[in-house]
């Protein structure tokens, strides 16, 4: 994206001063101007971006809530997601993934493993809303890959069930899932 149009929609967004009507209104006419070398989808996501740079989490939300009349892509919402994630917004990433959940685009692998990271690392660890996102993942055919058990045992650990992450570890042997997570974190 060129870096002109990108440092134009941080104008429009400092101008508006927050998400709401008139800097939809401004985004949109910024893509219709720009005939084509821009999308309106893509336009938002550097919204987005920017709000999430800003730390400005309940306007990415807004602007997030706006593209998806658009039509949302899953990258983009991985990328709100991890950002809300890592920002410790538990409520807010929750909603999203709920949102997920409930419409398109779907979780992938990625998503769900945002979601445990979410759960198992922090302040607080929730460990049993962690297995209950594995499980869901498992349960939509949706195959766990070695950053989302690496995830997962850490967060085991952390929490001080060894024993528990062991007895993981064995299970994953026996179905042959081990080899896949020992070469990736190698």
């Amino acid at each position: 994206m060129n870096r002109q149009i990108l440092c134009l929609i941080g104008s429009m967004v400092c101008y508006c001063g927050n998400a709401g009507p008139n800097l939809f209104v401004l985004i949109c006419q910024l893509v219709t101007q720009l005939n084509g070398t821009m999308t309106l989808l893509h336009a938002y996501a550097a919204v987005i971006r920017y709000f999430v740079g800003s730390c400005m989490h309940e306007d990415a939300l807004l602007t997030y809530l706006e593209v998806k009349k658009v039509g949302v892509e899953i990258n983009l919402c991985n990328f709100l997601l991890k950002a809300l994630v890592d920002k410790e917004q538990l409520r807010f990433a929750r909603g999203i993934f709920h949102d997920m959940m409930m419409c398109v685009p779907a979780p992938n692998v990625y998503t769900y493993s945002i979601m445990i990271d979410l759960y198992t690392s922090g302040d607080r660890l929730y460990m049993k809303e962690a297995y209950e996102i594995l499980c869901e993942m498992m349960r939509k055919g949706i195959q766990p890959n070695a950053v989302t058990y690496s995830t997962y045992i850490h967060g085991l650990c952390r929490s001080g069930q060894v024993g528990p992450a062991w007895q993981f570890l064995k299970e994953l042997c026996v179905r042959e899932c081990l080899v896949t997570l020992i070469v990736s974190i190698e």
